[in-house]
């Protein structure tokens, strides 16, 4: 069975420690406030976005991601290992581009790379991100998941 890796954007609210246990690729957002541009996770974390926040005097703005920033992350995982099967969760495309962009990154990068809209826009208990963070934990940690028609399929023993 091929090896499988995750890549979501930092819309899924998963910590630093969640990201790293299970090996999860984040692609940050772009956030503006004020003028100043800041990485979603990298360059604002969540506590200093509400701090800047309290403080603006317009509204936060996002962008999605760079399509380069998604080719950067699948080559790197698939020069490490071309066989890997990788499955990219993203932010609805209802409200932004970063599926799409996820998407079109897929096409340009050889190997298995499966794109989906979570259709959520973000980690609340309801999303689809709240159920990749109840699915990863067992599967990821037995390594017995796979994709079956776009979605999730976890043997019964994981659960």
């Amino acid at each position: 069975m091929a090896q499988v890796k995750i890549v979501t954007d930092s819309t899924a609210m998963l910590t630093p420690e969640e990201a790293a246990e299970f090996d999860v690729k984040i692609v940050p957002l772009s956030i503006t406030i004020d003028g100043t541009s800041y990485q979603d996770g990298v360059t604002l974390s969540r506590v200093e976005f509400m701090d800047k926040m309290a403080e603006a005097k317009n509204l936060p703005q996002t962008s999605q991601p760079a399509l380069g920033y998604f080719t950067e992350v699948y080559e790197s995982i698939m020069a490490a290992d071309p066989e890997t099967q990788i499955i990219s969760i993203h932010l609805t495309k209802g409200l932004s581009g970063t599926a799409d962009a996820a998407r079109q990154a897929a096409l340009m990068v050889e190997g298995d790379i499966t794109t989906l809209d979570s259709e959520f826009i973000d980690a609340r208990k309801d999303s689809k991100f709240w159920q990749l963070r109840s699915w990863l934990r067992p599967a990821l940690r037995k390594k017995q998941f796979w994709l079956k028609s776009n979605a999730f399929v976890i043997t019964r023993n994981c659960i």
